[in-house]
């Protein structure tokens, strides 16, 4: 929701990968004898009117993700972001 909003408004440069687009309000509701059912109870509409479940954000800058880097303190998304401050 937050990358939607940045992007959509333009207050920030999103910098990483597509977001998966999971932004589906739900709830668990107890139906008895130990069951519950699981609903969708609302959706996350951008400012711009743009619906983002199931689709994603696409990053303004596309950086990838290394988890071996990542398992020595060396975030290449981060450092990007950090880049575009300065």
């Amino acid at each position: 929701m937050a990358a939607q909003f940045a992007k959509d408004t333009r207050l920030a440069t999103v910098v990483g990968k597509q977001t998966k687009g999971n932004v589906l309000g739900s709830t668990m509701f107890n139906v008895g004898n130990g069951y519950q059912v699981y609903l969708p109870i609302f959706g996350w509409y951008s400012p711009g009117g743009n619906y983002t479940e199931g689709s994603g954000v696409r990053p303004d800058i596309d950086i990838d993700i290394d988890p071996d880097s990542l398992a020595y303190g060396d975030d290449a998304q981060f450092g990007k972001a950090l880049e575009l401050l300065q």
